[in-house]
């Protein structure tokens, strides 16, 4: 059965009874949404550790859940604690206690009791691993030499003092988004497999290697050193292999990524992985080892994150997901012949799943949010349409209650990346829980209670669809190619009868919101924009102090390097067409946002601003839920001012909200 058909069966069987009608969603309602943020199996394969992350007392707290895999016996061991691991007997689950910084390892019994604090390092603790034999782990901490602090790993005996294993200038890579693969044991307990790259710069990690550390010694040596990524280490049952991240030699973040495996006894190295054709934000995501031979790891497939199996001998690949949606935090496998991982599809949230490690069957073991099983949640249809790139495809979020007889106004959304892509789950433009738990300016769910259809279209230079694809929207005209195939998209869902062509607004985040901006200076169709931290200024961006730290972005996406990218860069940039921009604009900044410059936004407003186009800017100082409550507000008004949409104040959808009778 397609995806669209089963969501309008579905939704017919929901409007059988009027009195089945869900309630609206209301902001209240999106807050009080918990998101499963990571999982760990047990050995055994009977319990599974997760991390919830929820609103408690006006704040986000990342708490410590154990669960069985049948359903059943839920518990909570730490209201403030992530990074679960099983100690390797299971009768001990550990994780990192974050509360009173700096962060530590603490432990308890399966049922909560027995707490215990099992470090007290100085440095604190970003990761950590449990030895094979369970009488020690090894953690990641920082360690200050002379004057300068730097991650090391560092043992910890249950009984004795920490011992400091590496003394590397380099920085040690601790991946808190996939946190599965930072520090890897082998099994005999002699070594610990971990990564490194020149410095915490996002481009080196195209400069990164595989190396391994003899815990008797501290010695280190390479086991991967070549260009491109090599990195989150993860060892095989039997010893024999590690299989890593990488990006098969080359120093592209556009090219093909996938999983790389080399054989300790020799070093020889197979890149079968390849046939996955992910890119840098594609996967492989997290993964495990389901016997000596087969390691599986989450992908990007088209609109999924899907299950994938590479046989280490032999270099086949072989995709395992049955089920649309969107996977993420991977675990289990060897040695408890189970996996469990988070799972979202059809528009509801995210719930722990387990699964038989041969062919996908996933079973919901948590119902984390029964508060939503009355609200009317939106309903994703797959859509495709012909462009000057060939065949397109993009994600359609209609609101409950959709009519066929109505038009709609509607909100598109550009994904960020740049070569990201919008994913078939709870929310779209984000495929892990990691980043989704607090719901964004532009939360789907939301715009659609709202009465808005949100359009997600995956254009040229998006992700999933292979390297081909990925490449086909850089270059000279880079605003060009994405922006026809957005605009063609649109004008497939107002010659279907769904848009209200009088209606159009458009949204972006970060990159996407970049390419918002780059749009608005080549069409004037949209009533209204609204962006979260552009960096339109590509020459600033890109020159700023201490560096390019996107330089391989840039690279790749304009397709120049050297001399010529310092005039691909003024030539493409979107600023370079602002005085053609004549759209209400609302600009959102965060004075924290993670590698860019919140003036650029300032620089933007104020250029509009000279030229009286109407719109506001609004700077973020700090992260507290009242202030990105009042975002979310702010957004969602000015849509419904400028698009003509009778909002309700508090969410939620009224009898006409939202959509005009067709002519």
């Amino acid at each position: 059965m397609s995806r669209m058909v089963l969501a309008l069966v579905l939704g017919a069987c929901a409007r059988a009874d009027d009195s089945a009608i869900p309630r609206p969603l209301t902001v209240d309602d999106v807050y009080s949404i918990a998101t499963p943020t990571s999982t760990q199996m047990s050995p055994d394969g009977r319990l599974i550790a997760f991390t919830l992350m929820r609103l408690v007392d006006g704040a986000w707290r990342e708490g410590l859940q154990v669960i069985g895999t049948d359903g059943g016996g839920s518990r909570e061991i730490a209201g403030s604690g992530d990074t679960p691991r099983w100690t390797p007997d299971g009768s001990r689950i550990a994780w990192i206690n974050r509360a009173k910084p700096p962060a530590q390892v603490w432990s308890a019994a399966p049922d909560g009791s027995e707490r215990k604090q099992l470090t007290e390092l100085e440095g604190g603790v970003s990761d950590f691993s449990w030895s094979p034999r369970g009488d020690a782990f090894a953690v990641t901490t920082l360690v200050k030499e002379g004057n300068v602090a730097r991650t090391q790993i560092v043992l910890v005996p249950l009984e004795g003092k920490p011992r400091q294993l590496t003394h590397t200038e380099h920085h040690i890579i601790v991946h808190v988004w996939e946190p599965d693969a930072n520090l890897s044991w082998s099994p005999d307990g002699k070594y610990i497999a971990y990564s490194t790259k020149p410095s915490p710069r996002f481009d080196d990690d195209y400069a990164s290697d595989v190396f391994v550390v003899e815990v008797a010694t501290g010695e280190s040596r390479a086991v991967v050193r070549r260009p491109g990524m090599d990195m989150r280490p993860r060892w095989s049952p039997d010893g024999e292999y590690i299989a890593f991240r990488t990006s098969f030699g080359r120093v592209d973040r556009f090219a093909n990524h996938g999983l790389g495996i080399v054989r300790l006894a020799d070093g020889s190295m197979q890149d079968g992985g390849a046939g996955f054709e992910g890119g840098f934000l594609d996967g492989p995501y997290t993964y495990v080892w389901t016997d000596a031979q087969v390691v599986v790891f989450l992908g990007t497939a088209g609109f999924d994150t899907r299950l994938f199996a590479l046989d280490a001998r032999t270099g086949k690949l072989q995709q395992r997901s049955r089920e649309p949606g969107t996977r993420s935090q991977l675990s289990g496998g060897w040695p408890s012949g189970q996996l469990a991982y988070a799972f979202t599809a059809e528009g509801k949230p995210w719930e722990v799943v387990v699964s038989p490690v041969e062919a996908e069957e996933p079973r919901a073991v948590t119902r984390l949010n029964p508060q939503l099983e009355e609200r009317a949640l939106p309903t994703l249809r797959e859509i495709s349409w012909e462009s000057l790139g060939g065949t397109i495809e993009g994600l359609l979020a209609l609101p409950a209650g959709y009519s066929p007889e109505r038009r709609y106004p509607l909100i598109t959304l550009l994904h960020g990346g740049p070569e990201g892509s919008a994913r078939f789950g709870f929310s779209p433009e984000l495929p892990s829980p990691i980043f989704s738990f607090e719901p964004d300016e532009y939360f789907v769910p939301m715009l659609t209670a709202d009465g808005f259809a949100v359009f997600l279209p995956n254009f040229r230079g998006s992700g999933g669809r292979g390297e081909a694809f990925r490449r086909a929207g850089n270059g000279a005209g880079w605003t060009d190619r994405f922006a026809t195939d957005v605009l063609t998209g649109v004008d497939k869902l107002i010659q279907s009868g769904i848009a209200d062509s009088s209606a159009l607004g458009i949204a972006g985040s970060r990159s996407g919101a970049t390419k918002v901006i780059a749009m608005l200076g080549r069409t004037r169709r949209f009533r209204a924009a609204s962006v979260v931290s552009p960096y339109p200024d590509f020459v600033r961006d890109y020159n700023k102090a201490g560096g390019a730290d996107f330089r391989l972005m840039f690279e790749g996406m304009l397709g120049a390097k050297g001399p010529d990218l310092q005039a691909s860069l003024a030539r493409e940039q979107p600023l370079a067409r602002v005085d053609s921009i004549a759209t209400p604009l609302q600009i959102i900044t965060d004075e924290g946002a993670f590698n860019i410059d919140a003036e650029q936004s300032l620089e933007l407003h104020r250029a509009l601003w000279a030229r009286q186009i109407p719109g506001e800017v609004i700077v973020a100082r700090g992260g507290d839920v009242a202030a990105a409550k009042e975002r979310l507000r702010r957004t969602r008004e000015w849509f419904c001012r400028w698009l003509r949409t009778p909002c309700e104040p508090e969410g939620g959808i009224s009898a006409k909200n939202g959509a005009v009778g067709k002519p």
